[in-house]
């Protein structure tokens, strides 16, 4: 009796392992298939988007095209115009040869050498001999104000002390100014003079 009961476990053992086997088998069989699917749909969707790619690339190479072709338009464009500025340049300082050449003098200014520290007949002749003494200012002969009779201004040393503090212009300046130098305002306007 035991063994008969041993191979009967064994048996029950035996058919339940089988029945184990089945249903994996069945189950792996439904997961290669689930996956094919899979794969067939994933492989119709990558084929869709290498299709969109393909068009989106012959669209961007004909764009790439038209811009590369309007950049070469455009730089022979200016090729040319540099070109004809530099003709009409050329043709520009042969006729201003030609015309120096034409001149009775042309040959004794080519002989001429500069001297930039001369002074022309022109400016020894501008010399404006009207009012006050604005000739001998010019010539060098009227000496103008020494330091001592500016800084004996108070408004002047004021002035260059702001100057010399960095404050001209600020409105503490302003003020100060207007303290120290006092203003009416226009009679007719009202206008205040700061």
């Amino acid at each position: 009796k035991t063994i008969s009961k041993n191979c009967e476990k064994e048996a029950h053992r035996t058919q339940r392992m089988l029945e184990t086997k089945r249903t994996l088998m069945k189950l792996k069989a439904e997961q290669i298939k689930e996956n094919e699917e899979v794969h067939a749909t994933n492989l119709q969707d990558d084929f869709a988007v290498e299709i969109t790619n393909l068009k989106h690339q012959h669209t961007n190479r004909e764009r790439t095209n038209y811009r590369q072709e309007q950049t070469k338009l455009r730089k022979m464009d200016k090729e040319r115009a540099e070109d004809e500025a530099f003709t009409a340049e050329e043709n520009r300082l042969e006729r201003l040869n030609a015309l120096a050449a034409s001149t009775p003098y042309y040959k004794s200014i080519m002989d001429k050498s500069s001297d930039i520290h001369k002074s022309t007949e022109a400016r020894k002749n501008d010399v404006y001999g009207g009012r006050g003494n604005l000739a001998d200012f010019q010539s060098g002969k009227l000496k103008s104000f020494t330091n001592d009779k500016l800084f004996s201004d108070a408004k002047f040393r004021l002035g260059n002390a702001l100057h010399e503090a960095g404050v001209a212009h600020s409105t503490y300046a302003r003020d100060v100014v207007r303290n120290s130098i006092p203003r009416v305002e226009a009679r007719t306007t009202g206008i205040k003079p700061y």
